[in-house]
Parts: structure tokens; sequence; C-alpha cells
């Protein structure tokens, strides 16, 4: 049951002379609606409800089970009459969701907190999903009221063109629906929607008729560019074109292919680039791919767009991304991980744009940090060898002295013309041992060392000494 409304009381006062017989008044009351099916469903209206056979000394109350629900609630209505004769209006909004179309059951209670239903009638409203719609789309005919699981018939007729018509069985409530497509090439102007069945109450034939419209369709490029990306990168325009109903548009159905303008602020003001999107046949995608190049003004540019279908529907898209400074890509060789004084290492890397162009020397230059464990540092320069396409510096790994290992750090920093710029810090790390002559070297000044590995130095220093004897 539903929580009580506020309620509205309704004095009907006639002259004294012209009340009825009081044996007219111990009726018993009858409810009825002007019709059977009330075109108002997403519009609004009012239910005309005429009462019958009231008694004077009685309070009557309104209550209505909508579409759906599984009780009936009461409804503001109080009927306090003079006469055994009213008619009340029952209003319904133009809320599709809360005033929803299908059979409604009207009832007649002499309580406010119990539906005692000594009337009902059953009434349905009728009408489309929306007031306007798109080629393509689908108008939803949905209403109720009929008898249960008989034949409706319903029929969406074009104000310029022709008409479709439908039957359709009604549910066990007396619910019926029904999709019309709306074709891409439809009359653009008025559709009307009617429906015609047998009432529940009255089982009698009825005919309501619904408005709408119908526009050209609005075809929808799908697809998502990046709002931001970096210069030396390539844009992908990968859209699919499709109609509101879902269904995709390739080459057959359009006047030409989509047409892209890019639009950017430059040096001497706007500048535009137009080219137009390719159809796959293989993945229904139209596509593009538009190149950063690695000097491009840095900035908004803006993007527009545009097609249309051979029936005049007409499909846009507009937007903008930014364009930032490339962040160039390092990428260390592979290099060994051990070495000992006086080796010397080709450290070698490569550095690429974001589209994976190598990074030469005539745009940029590279250097590397090395850094030991006791914090010293020194920054060389690399160079470019076309050859291979890397970059190179060849280090020579210091003498250690009375230290018998080290770690050396090497990073790596690339910068070209456009201040575009990319760093690879720590990127390889080798640890540095001491020579075999350093070993002993460092025994011979005093410096404590380990009895195994000083033996380990003589040993392989004779052997070295007994290698190279004439």
């Amino acid at each position: 049951m539903g929580l009580a409304l506020p309620l509205i009381a309704i004095f009907v006062c006639l002259p004294l002379a012209s009340l009825p017989p009081l044996q007219a008044q111990s009726q018993h009351p009858l409810i009825s609606t002007d019709k059977s099916v009330y075109p108002i469903w997403g519009v609004g209206g009012v239910v005309n409800v005429t009462l019958s056979g009231l008694e004077s000394n009685s309070t009557y109350f309104l209550w209505l089970q909508r579409p759906l629900h599984p009780a009936s609630n009461l409804t503001n209505i109080l009927i306090i009459p003079r006469v055994p004769h009213q008619v009340v209006q029952l209003p319904l909004s133009s809320n599709r969701t809360s005033d929803p179309a299908g059979t409604y059951l009207l009832s007649l209670s002499t309580s406010n907190v119990v539906d005692t239903r000594v009337a009902v009638v059953h009434f349905g409203t009728f009408g489309v999903d929306k007031d306007v719609y798109q080629r393509t789309e689908s108008v939803l005919a949905l209403g109720g009221g009929v008898y249960p699981n008989s034949t409706v018939s319903l029929t969406l007729t074009y104000q310029a063109g022709p008409s479709s018509t439908e039957s359709v069985n009604a549910s066990s409530r007396g619910v019926f629906q029904y999709y019309f497509g709306i074709p891409a090439d439809a009359p653009i102007g008025g559709i009307s929607v009617s429906a015609s069945g047998i009432t529940i109450d009255t089982k009698q034939t009825v005919s309501v008729s619904v408005q709408a419209s119908d526009i050209v369709a609005s075809i929808q490029f799908q697809g998502q560019i990046p709002g931001s990306v970096q210069r030396a990168s390539i844009v992908l325009f990968n859209f699919t074109l499709a109609y509101p109903n879902g269904t995709l548009l390739g080459p057959h159905l359009l006047v030409s292919y989509p047409n892209v303008t890019i639009t950017e602020v430059g040096p001497t003001g706007l500048e535009a680039e137009t080219f137009l999107l390719n159809y796959s046949l293989d993945t229904g995608y139209w596509s593009h791919l538009f190149a950063i190049s690695a000097n491009a003004t840095l900035g908004t540019y803006s993007y527009s767009m545009t097609t249309k279908d051979l029936f005049g529907n007409p499909g846009s898209l507009n937007g903008t991304f930014e364009v930032d400074r490339a962040k160039l890509i390092i990428v260390v060789s592979p290099l060994p991980s051990k070495a000992s004084s006086g080796q010397i290492i080709d450290v070698a890397i490569y550095v690429w744009y974001p589209n994976m162009t190598t990074v030469t020397n005539t745009v940029a230059n590279v250097t590397a940090l090395i850094t030991d464990t006791h914090g010293n540092n020194v920054t060389l320069p690399m160079n470019y060898n076309a050859t291979d396409a890397r970059w190179h510096v060849f280090y020579e790994v210091p003498s250690l002295g009375f230290h018998f290992g080290i770690v050396l750090t090497f990073s790596f920093t690339a910068t070209d013309l456009y201040q575009n710029s990319g760093t690879a810090s720590d990127a390889y790390v080798l640890t540095a041992g001491a020579s075999p002559q350093e070993v002993i070297l460092a025994g011979i000044a005093g410096t404590i060392i380990p009895i195994a590995l000083l033996m380990w130095a003589l040993v392989t220093v004779s052997k070295k000494r007994r290698q190279h004897k004439p």
C-alpha cells in the first residue's frame, strides 16, 4: 500500500429540492472513465473519472495501481458526495518513468488506509518513447488497456510518405509494444503511430494515435584522439562511422570519403592541413596516420572531421590535442657488467624519437655521465656511428690503485636542436676490479690483503710471465 498523500476534498452543493430520493442512494457505487485508452504517455494529461451510486453519508478515496506496480497507491483525491453522481479528474504526468505506458487499475475505496475496492475500472495509456527521432533510430510504440492476450494492430505513418502496419499480441496484463525502425532514407517530417484493439472492461474496439517527428540522422565518428602527443610521433586517426542505431557505414553509403582538417597556430598564423580517411574492408575502420615533425610548433592543434551519406545524413566531429616536446628514447646496447683496470669498454646506446626514427649527430648531442662509488664523476661526449646507428664512447677503466673494486654508473643525456631531450639515469652499471699487478703493489705497500687473494695474484702474474717467456 502506498503512503497517504495530501487530500483534495470535492464538495458539490445543490439546492435541497434537487437531492435524489433516498432509495437511489443505496445503489452500489460504480466507477468509469471517459476513454479506455489515453494517448498521453510522455505527454501528460487527465483521466476523466465518473462516479455514480455514491452514498451521501460516506467518504470515498481514489486509489491507483500503475503498470508493473504490485499494489495500488492512494491518490490525493477525496470524495465527499452531496449527490450520488460526480465527475473528477485524475492527472497523469509527462514523466515516462513515473507514469509509464500500460494498463492502470483505478479503484474507489471507503478507506484511505486499505484499498477496499468497492468499484474498479481499467484504463490504458499509449504513446511513443521519444518526441523526435533521427533516421535509423527505432520508434517504441507502447501501451496498455486492451484485453489480455488479444491482438493489437499498430501502424506507423509518415506525413510525407508511406505507412507500415504490424500486428502484436498483448500480454496477460493487456500491455503491448512494437519497435518500428526508421530507414536512413525515410521522409523527413511528422510521423504518427496508431493502435487499435479490444478494451478490457467494455470489450469494444478502440483506436488511438500519437504524433512525433523524424529528422536527418547524425552520423557518429566512433573513436578517440589522445589529448596530448609528442613531437616526432604519429597521431592515429582511427574511427568507425555509424548511424544512431549502430549500423556501420562503408564507402558505398557515402557521397565521399570523410574529410579531416588539422589546424595549428604557426609562426605566420593559422596553418591547415587536410586529408581523407581511408577505409579498411577488413576492419571496418576509417584511418589515417598523421605525422608530427620533430620541430612542429608547440601548442594546441584543432581537428574537424566531416562526412555525408547518400541520403543527406551528415556527420561531424571536432576536437583538439596538444603537441609537446619529444621525449627522446635511450636504449643501452648489451655490455659487460665487469671489467678490470685498463680495460677499454665500448659503451654504445641507441637514441630514438617517439616514432622510432634514429636521432643522429646532425640534429643532436649526446653525453655520458660516469660516476664512481666515491661520488667522483666525469662527463664524456658520445659519437654517432652511422654504420650501426648507435652513439659510442670508448671508456678505459682507470687504475684503481689501492682500491680492489669500484662500481661505475653511467647516465646518458640526449638533446636535439629543437629542445627535444631524453635522459637515462643509472642506465648502465659496471663493476671494475683491480688488475693483478695493482693487487701485488698494494700488498707491498703494506695494505692488509687476504692471503688467498695475494697468492692468487702472484700465481696469476707468474703464469703470465711464463707464458711470455722467450
